[in-house]
């Protein structure tokens, strides 16, 4: 598998040295090496960079530049591909070859709204599409040691999704191993200090009333019903999910901690366990 990691630090910075009548076109090219991914994700009539949260023609210039310098001065995007050869290296120890060409990475800012933001802390992914991995960041003291674990785990769902194909019947149970078995191989790759707050956010009686709630839905199918269960109704609600009362991030955060019983149980690495069928994951762990 050969891996791409497009310079989308210069390609957006260079964006901002267009006057702002040129931008929209121009932030739309940032796109071109991901066609593919666009093709199937955006929905009729919705507006790419708002899809994909990029950064915005009219947006604050100046705090563009200065995130986009503050990613270089970190060498971003080298984290970004020694992340992606790790995480490659690691699938490719259990013996597994991932039938993947070319991988396609871009590393881009993240104009989110300051709410959703938040939920985030600043930083966001997508590798739901076998080929293609998109990071979105606004650079921070928190999210940018990070970083490397966000590839990780988006790395991850390429591979669990050639194992278990995503289907729009998805259910519970295999999408809370899918986001489980991402974040327990980034925080295998570099340490339970780079769990995301997806995770770490969720905890004490969210966690349980989370836990329960989910165990009870496990055999439930359908993305419009399953989102409420995996990102909470407050997020769910932007897919047009039905309140549930499930926390904030509880899918991801139960299917963490369903992956690493199921770890211990049976003494698997992260990669390893990558290519379990999902109702063997829930049943091993007796998590619920």
């Amino acid at each position: 598998m050969h891996i791409t990691v497009h310079p989308m630090i210069a390609a957006q910075r260079a964006v901002l040295d267009l006057p702002q009548a040129e931008r929209r076109e121009a932030i739309l090219r940032l796109l071109e090496p991901f066609e593919p991914m666009v093709r199937i994700m955006l929905p009729p009539g919705v507006d790419p960079i708002h899809m994909f949260g990029l950064m915005r023609p009219d947006g604050p210039e100046q705090a563009y530049r200065q995130a986009l310098d503050r990613l270089e001065a970190a060498g971003a995007e080298e984290v970004c591909r020694l992340a992606l050869e790790r995480a490659a290296a690691a699938i490719a120890a259990t013996g597994y070859q991932i039938p993947i060409d070319t991988l396609h990475f871009g590393l881009f800012l993240w104009d989110a709204d300051p709410a959703k933001a938040a939920l985030n802390q600043g930083y966001t992914g997508f590798g739901g599409i076998p080929g293609y991995v998109m990071v979105n960041i606004w650079p921070d003291d928190r999210n940018l040691p990070r970083l490397g674990a966000c590839v990780a785990h988006e790395f991850n769902h390429q591979v669990r999704l050639l194992v278990e194909p995503w289907r729009m019947d998805i259910s519970v149970a295999e999408y809370i191993v899918m986001e489980g078995l991402a974040e327990s191989f980034a925080a295998e790759l570099y340490g339970p200090d780079a769990i995301g707050p997806w995770v770490t956010e969720v905890r004490g009686g969210n966690l349980e009333t989370g836990r329960q709630l989910i165990a009870r839905a496990l055999d439930v199918r359908g993305f419009g019903e399953v989102s409420s269960y995996i990102f909470g109704d407050e997020v769910a609600a932007a897919f047009g999910g039905k309140p549930k009362g499930v926390p904030t991030h509880a899918g991801y955060a139960v299917g963490y901690h369903l992956v690493q019983a199921y770890l211990r149980r049976t003494g698997k690495s992260a990669a390893e366990a990558t290519l379990v069928p999902s109702a063997e994951i829930v049943r091993v762990a007796e998590y619920f």
